[in-house]
């Protein structure tokens, strides 16, 4: 494959992506998110901080399919409506992506939010499905995202 169609389709591929979260909200379907990713990809979050203070091992990876259960849980109470892709880089013998998104959504209740994450994405030898993520949140408020997902869902069962 030419230099310039792998770049190409690398960037189309991450660039769905990056919309999957959009795309998984309108459908209320979260297994859109793991649209175009190999069968055994899987994610890992960063930075070791925000791990920590989600209680989680600093080098977890965990596979699509968790991942979905919790964007699932998620999307009950949240919607992304908006993801703006605000830097994107594509090195194409590395097979990889970097990218920095704004992702816009609506809580349940009406309140607006907006989240910053900077993303590394691996991808097969075409540029077609991505093999791994490496996902880095902005720690504070992407932690405040979690809790109100838990006090929204605990609302709605009491």
């Amino acid at each position: 494959m030419a230099t310039s169609t792998l770049r190409k389709t690398l960037e189309e591929s991450a660039t769905a992506f990056f919309h999957s979260y959009e795309d998984a909200s309108r459908a209320n379907d979260a297994s859109i998110v793991s649209r175009g990713m190999t069968e055994n990809c899987t994610r890992k979050f960063q930075p070791p901080t925000f791990c920590q203070a989600m209680g989680y091992p600093e080098d977890v990876e965990i596979p699509s399919s968790v991942y979905q259960g919790r964007i699932a849980q998620g999307m009950q109470h949240w919607t992304a409506t908006k993801t703006e892709i605000l830097h994107l880089t594509v090195d194409v013998d590395a097979r990889q992506v970097a990218a920095q998104t704004a992702v816009s959504g609506k809580w349940s209740d009406g309140e607006d939010v907006k989240l910053h994450f900077a993303w590394f994405l691996y991808f097969s030898d075409d540029g077609t499905q991505i093999s791994r993520v490496i996902e880095y949140m902005d720690s504070p408020p992407t932690k405040a995202y979690y809790g109100k997902i838990q006090a929204l869902s605990a609302a709605a069962q009491a």
